[in-house]
């Protein structure tokens, strides 16, 4: 993915002095309807087209990234749920487009309820933050 002007999914009361985020990952895992859903080692990875596939019965998401602006992967989350229920224009090819616009209030899209969001794991470059050591 790489560094880029979130903008987009930014929440309007986001003190953040920057957009810019550096994310790494964005990865979709799936678990079909005759899967147990409960179970990870029946997570199958996805592409952005399976997303459509009625199938396709949990969608797990794993972003990373360097840092997050305030509701940004709920906005994220938000835009393709939306794009994938075909209930407007919004569609995956204008994702892109989204991002490139710079401005929440031209995104459609709701964000994603925080329930079933969750973070997973923080990562910290402690040289890189010049953290004394005792």
């Amino acid at each position: 993915i790489g560094e880029m002007d979130f903008s987009s999914f930014r929440n309007s009361t986001c003190q953040s002095n920057s957009p810019i985020r550096n994310v790494k990952e964005i990865t979709f895992y799936s678990s079909l309807e005759d899967e147990s859903a409960d179970s990870r080692s029946n997570m199958n990875k996805l592409n952005m087209t399976s997303l459509l596939d009625p199938n396709v019965h949990v969608i797990t998401m794993k972003i990373v990234a360097d840092s997050f602006l305030q509701k940004m992967v709920r906005n994220i989350v938000g835009a393709l749920v939306h794009s994938s229920n075909g209930q407007s224009q919004c569609n995956l090819e204008t994702l892109s487009r989204l991002l490139a616009l710079k401005d929440r209030s031209k995104v459609m899209a709701r964000p994603a309820p925080p329930q079933g969001l969750y973070l997973a794991d923080v990562h910290y470059d402690w040289d890189a933050l010049k953290v004394p050591k005792t």
